[in-house]
């Protein structure tokens, strides 16, 4: 039974059954124990394994990662994973800072971390892991290995493999499993999905070996069953052994799931306690379900694992953003545990927020994927809505020796988390904000229907936020001095974001922006729009007007589309607007507008577009303030401007802003 302290909270560390207030907890499953091997996990929410860079340039343990981990376990993680946890440094360290898990001099720190997650009773295992062909030169200082010698673009041709290298690199594997049994961990994991060595050997597309490693099935999944069969003899027979694997690699001619499921049987009497069933290869679609995909995206083939084998199956797929759907998954048997992902990193206190039946204070990951983008961009792990994340250990919230009455003017991201933060440290806020809703910009892109639950679902945790905390958020409300002054504040920040920025091309004084046409329905718009602009605000005005059956073309001056958004952000809005039949025309300068055509030059070509309606949707200049707080100067009250200075700005760059400032004001 869940057990309440004297501050109210319930203990999450302990239970059994779990009821709030009498009612049997909606999350029973997700909230109940299971034991796997001599292994008990007090829930089943998991956090995968996913790349943060956290470590010391050496993959040592640091202070940044443990407190990372600590963060999510302290709120009620059951259990853990250790991303790409290097087993061999000289060929197979992913890019970047890796946790390495390949001496035994590695091995205090890697204790003082698991130490940290039992204080909390969370459950932690290494992902042992080798990237094979996934390595450049400049990372290893030498040629990558790899089953066979295949270019991949963006990486150094690797050289086959030797019949010795594979021997002593399996034998890596097991002196890895070994270390990780001698310093504390609860399991360990073996990574043998998304295109690395391990997958790299099971692929017909990434193995043309002609021995006993190549060319058949049996031959090709040899490798990770040797792995697994030397773990197992090494570790024993109880200690919980996982094993990650793609049950289908979604790339043509690759493996697919009727050898997914042979994989998994092969892999069941080859030892494994527990399999961990993932999808993707190296060319296929990302495994991470974006805005507007469906949280079955992954889930659907851990079913037919599920009936295939006879051990636990974990499974993920932004179960985090529908719990419901996981405690389904569970509830019908087709999962045994539940990753949570990228929610636990938009919100580490998630699992406390659902066993304490507040699943509307979550923070929700906006499924925008910059954190695996930013991470591709060789920076470590960040979140857009988080602005704590990989911060944990030194940047933690404390209450104000001098509480003040702030004002602050604007109601978008930033300053929605200046706020938070300020009310979280104490101070009394009150937010004023000129529209009838909050958000700012990230309720105006949340209007196409693709992405709306996510975006939508910002705004409405900003909102509760303020309930919680006690900010008085005032709407639809012009900022003056004289309103500023009624307030009577000791502080006011300015976080008034921006506005459309008006295009001067001839013409272009009678055409709409994106912006209003959003938030308008698009009354005025007719059926052939062309839409100036292929950021990602022209990319949404595109999808929504799809949704009402316009017909869209997009004219960009730039060489891509989508340009300012991440790698993974960018690729898929591309295919959505391929998907969705929207022409896009890069390299395209538009020059003059007039009644029923817009001319624009192409390659040095003057290009006619016939339409109904253009509209603008070329970026956003700040919102001139400076009167305002002059005016607001000369009256004695302490002031201060946040937010980009151009632009718009992003909204992790918001996030971080509003909460920096609020976390460094006395």
């Amino acid at each position: 039974m869940g057990q309440i302290d004297g501050s109210g909270k319930i203990d999450i560390q302990n239970f059994e059954t779990i009821r709030v207030e009498g009612e049997v907890m909606e999350y029973r499953n997700l909230f109940s124990p299971i034991t796997i091997g001599s292994m008990t996990l007090k829930n089943r929410i998991s956090m995968p394994p996913m790349y943060t860079k956290y470590a010391n340039a050496d993959g040592s343990i640091s202070e940044r990662i443990k407190g990372y981990f600590s963060e999510r376990a302290k709120n009620g993680v059951g259990f853990m994973l250790i991303e790409n946890t290097c087993v061999d440094w000289e060929y197979g360290h992913s890019i970047g800072n890796p946790v390495a898990i390949c001496n035994d001099r590695f091995g205090a720190g890697l204790n003082e971390l698991v130490e940290e997650m039992h204080k909390y009773g969370a459950k932690i295992a290494p992902e042992l892991h080798h990237t094979g062909r996934l390595q450049t030169w400049k990372n290893i200082g030498r040629q990558p290995i790899a089953p066979s010698s295949i270019e991949l673009p963006g990486y150094d041709t690797p050289r086959e493999m030797t019949a010795e290298e594979i021997e002593l690199t399996i034998q890596k594997y097991v002196d890895a499993a070994i270390l990780a049994q001698k310093v504390g961990f609860d399991a360990v994991w073996i990574h043998g999905a998304h295109g690395y060595l391990i997958s790299q050997f099971v692929s017909p597309l990434t193995n043309l070996r002609k021995d006993q490693f190549g060319g058949s099935f049996e031959n090709r999944i040899r490798f990770s069953l040797e792995i697994v069969r030397r773990v197992r003899a090494a570790v024993g027979i109880h200690f919980p052994v996982g094993f990650r694997f793609s049950a289908d690699e979604w790339v043509p001619g690759g493996f697919c799931l009727e050898e997914g499921i042979q994989y998994a049987q092969a892999l069941e009497l080859a030892g494994v306690t527990v399999l961990d069933v993932s999808a993707g290869g190296v060319g296929s679609p990302s495994n991470s379900p974006m805005q507007g995909q469906p949280v079955n995206f992954v889930a659907y083939l851990a079913g037919k694992i599920k009936s295939s084998v006879q051990v636990p199956i974990f499974t993920a797929g932004s179960m985090g953003t529908n719990p419901q759907f996981a405690e389904s998954l569970l509830a019908e048997g087709s999962a045994d545990v539940i990753h949570f992902g990228r929610s636990l990193i938009a919100d580490p206190e998630l699992p406390r927020k659902l066993f304490e039946n507040h699943p509307e204070e979550i923070r929700p990951c906006l499924r925008c994927n910059e954190c695996q983008g930013i991470v591709l961009n060789h920076q470590g792990l960040q979140c857009a809505v988080n602005p704590c994340v990989g911060r944990e250990y030194k940047e933690k919230i404390l209450p104000v020796a001098t509480k003040k009455k702030i004002l602050v003017i604007g109601a978008g991201p930033c300053g929605m988390q200046y706020a938070i933060t300020a009310a979280q440290r104490g101070h009394k806020v009150t937010v004023l904000e000129k529209n009838k809703f909050a958000g700012g910009l990230v309720y105006v892109a949340g209007v196409p229907v693709y992405k709306k639950k996510e975006l939508w679902g910002l705004v409405k945790y900003y909102e509760k936020m303020a309930l919680k905390l006690g900010i008085t958020l005032v709407l639809n409300t012009e900022v003056e001095t004289d309103i500023i002054e009624w307030y009577e504040p000791d502080q006011v920040v300015l976080a008034t974001g921006a506005h459309p920025l008006k295009d001067k091309m001839p013409g272009a004084a009678e055409i709409e922006n994106a912006y209003s046409v959003l938030l308008n329905g698009a009354v005025n718009v007719g059926k052939r729009v062309v839409i100036i602009g292929g950021s990602g605000v022209g990319t949404d005005l595109a999808m929504y007007l799809r949704e009402k059956g316009k017909d869209v073309v997009i004219l960009e001056m730039l060489d891509e589309v989508c340009r300012e958004l991440n790698v993974l952000l960018r690729s898929y809005l591309l295919n959505l607007l391929k998907d969705n039949h929207v022409e896009t025309y890069t390299n395209c300068q538009v020059i003059e507008i007039s009644q029923g055509k817009i001319l624009a030059q192409k390659d040095g070509q003057v290009i006619t577009f016939e339409c109904d309606t253009v509209i603008s949707a070329t970026g956003f200049e700040r919102e001139d303030d400076s009167v305002l707080m002059s005016s607001i100067t000369r009256r004695g009250i302490q002031v201060k401007r946040i937010g980009a200075e151009k632009g718009t700005g992003h909204i992790m760059t918001a996030t971080r802003q509003g909460f920096l400032h609020a976390f460094m004001d006395d």
